[in-house]
């Protein structure tokens, strides 16, 4: 049987802990970052507020000004938003880390973006909830 050799990952996770600690050294990262994450937790608590507010089986999904309801289904697929929401995020600070040390601007655009994407997250999840209660 083959062994694990444990401290090969070990050594990884350290060398990922100190890129994480020198990422987050500045103030812009570390204020994106939190606000970022932040947006992510109230999409989640508007998740839970959103399903909680579904009486039945079939949720409205989206609204279009256009059309009207142009997507239904299971009230559990409004859980996709934040979960898109959380991939944005971590998919950003994956990509954060080769960039900050060469060039801070496109690492600070990277967290924008998940913190701009978290937020159109989350306005589209207070109006699916808001068409849920009519």
């Amino acid at each position: 049987m083959a062994s694990i050799n444990l401290d090969k990952y070990r050594a990884y996770w350290e060398e990922f802990k100190e890129a994480a600690r020198d990422t987050f050294a500045d103030w812009p990262s570390r204020i994106l970052g939190a606000v970022a994450v932040a947006a992510n937790v109230l999409c989640w608590w508007l998740a839970f507020n959103a399903r909680s507010a579904v009486s039945g089986e079939i949720a409205i999904l989206h609204y279009n000004v256009d059309f009207g309801i142009d997507l239904i289904g299971s009230p559990a697929k409004i859980y996709i938003l934040p979960v898109a929401g959380l991939f944005f995020i971590l998919l950003n600070f994956i990509l954060f880390f080769p960039f900050k040390p060469k060039d801070k601007t496109v690492g600070y655009l990277l967290l924008a973006a998940a913190l701009i994407a978290n937020l159109f997250l989350l306005t589209n999840l207070q109006l699916v909830k808001l068409v849920n209660l009519r």
